[in-house]
């Protein structure tokens, strides 16, 4: 094979140019400015992997694919980018002041610069077209694409890595998916370390009927209420609808563990009656309060199997259409649909209810002011709906936790305050486990304002 033909080569830290077509950054008129854009966006990111690089040296398992820059030995960096800015960094000790990079950077690279008594000189790279090289990069950062892409680890698999195959947490997952209450599949984007958080908290544990020594997890008995309540906490932890916000402290961690112990129980899979001894008349009034399995994956925004009777037929066909579209691939219609089908029901139960949805606000003009009415945004309306359930009694607090949450958030999608600012904001791009999420954590909220109608 000779030398042009060779796919690997080693190339000189000097002879390598970052890409000034970079997906990370728009497009960059020279070398410096895309240095310096990489620098500043990535920021402490960057000098940690600086530090990295320092310390165990560049990752040999992934070379960085560059391709002939047309400038005698030069080569332009496609993949790796962020390693090769880093090198030439610690490598150049003016090059922080050089690109314009800020003192609180700059001194850190300088620092780095004057530990580093050996770096590499030239870079194993792999040499291909930009063509050739689209296809691997595409692959490496764009999902797993239908199993050829790079697959993240879930939590569990993280956890695994990290020797911590026999924590509690995993324990309690694998009990809830044994008893039946959810499907293994269901939890591969579990967010782990909210059940390791409630399980290290002895306080927790005993509200819940739980023990955990020599890192086993145990339950007490009655263990079918101990197991009703681990499935309560795995549903509310992959629903969202408990997060590391609200699990922050001890004194949260126990309040939720006690919330939990109060709950309903979940029903038995197998037999369809209660756990627990609990009587499944206790909270006909509120369908919050029947404690519901796990949704499995789905592809649709609404689960196929939710009932909800809908007297109004246009909201009643925008229900059935979010039911049936594939969310994967149409996901700004879901987003879109998912905002109008919100504001509709809300519109409706506040109609059956007598509920205002208008605001009366102070105008000036030139005689003075002028008192106008105007509708409520979406969020408020989310707010004042949500009040009206809890202060006429149809529930309690915790089925409006979700819908709370998200009117608090003026960047959720159901939240952005006025419908053009989020239909014509370009720079949103919803996804789907995003929007599933979202309708996972207010269903309830949902079946509420369609229990009556």
């Amino acid at each position: 094979m000779n030398e042009e033909a060779r796919p690997y080569k080693s190339i000189p830290v000097e002879n390598l140019l970052v890409d000034l077509t970079n997906p990370r950054h728009d497009p960059a008129a020279n070398q410096q400015l895309a240095l310096a854009t990489i620098a500043r966006d990535q920021g402490p990111k960057l000098v940690r992997l600086a530090e990295s690089i320092l310390e165990r040296g560049l990752n040999r398992t992934e070379l960085p694919i560059v391709t002939p820059a047309g400038q005698g030995e030069q080569y332009t960096v496609l993949e790796g980018n962020r390693r090769i800015a880093a090198l030439k960094l610690l490598s150049i000790r003016s090059l922080s002041a050089l690109i314009g990079l800020p003192h609180s950077l700059a001194s850190q690279y300088a620092r780095l610069h004057d530990r580093a008594t050996s770096l590499p000189a030239a870079v194993d790279c792999v040499v291909m077209s930009r063509e050739d090289a689209e296809h691997w990069i595409r692959i490496r950062h764009t999902g797993d694409n239908g199993g050829i892409g790079v697959i993240p680890w879930d939590g569990k698999a993280k956890h695994r890595f990290r020797g911590l195959s026999t924590s509690p947490a995993l324990q309690a997952i694998d009990l809830v998916v044994q008893a039946g209450y959810l499907d293994d599949a269901a939890t591969s984007k579990i967010a782990i370390t909210n059940i390791e958080r409630v399980l290290n908290t002895p306080e927790a544990r005993r509200l819940i009927g739980v023990d955990v020594k020599k890192r086993q997890l145990i339950l007490l008995p009655p263990e079918d209420k101990a197991l009703g309540r681990l499935a309560l906490i795995v549903a509310d932890v992959l629903s969202r609808a408990i997060k590391v916000t609200d699990l922050d402290s001890k004194v949260q961690r126990v309040a939720y563990a006690r919330d939990i112990a109060h709950r309903e129980l979940p029903k038995s899979p197998g037999d369809g009656t209660p756990r627990g001894g609990t009587s499944s008349t206790e909270s006909t009034r509120s369908p919050a309060k029947q404690a519901r399995r796990v949704p499995t994956e789905r592809d649709t925004l609404i689960p196929k199997q939710l009932k909800l009777e809908i007297k109004k037929p246009r909201i009643n066909s925008i229900y059935f259409e979010l039911m049936a579209l594939p969310l994967q691939r149409f996901v700004n219609s879901g987003a879109v649909m998912l905002r109008v089908f919100v504001e509709m029901s809300l519109d409706d139960y506040a109609h059956r209810n007598s509920i205002p949805l208008t605001v009366r606000l102070k105008r000036p003009t030139l005689a003075g002011e002028k008192t106008v009415t105007k509708d409520m945004s979406l969020r408020e309306k989310m707010r004042t709906v949500a009040d009206h359930m809890e202060k006429t009694g149809v529930c309690d607090k915790s089925p409006l936790l979700g819908i709370r949450t998200i009117a608090n958030n003026k960047y959720h999608v159901l939240s952005v305050d006025g419908w053009n600012a989020y239909v014509h904001n370009s720079s949103y791009h919803p996804e789907a486990a995003e929007l599933k999420h979202t309708w996972d954590n207010i269903q309830t909220f949902v079946e509420l304002l369609w229990a009556k109608s």
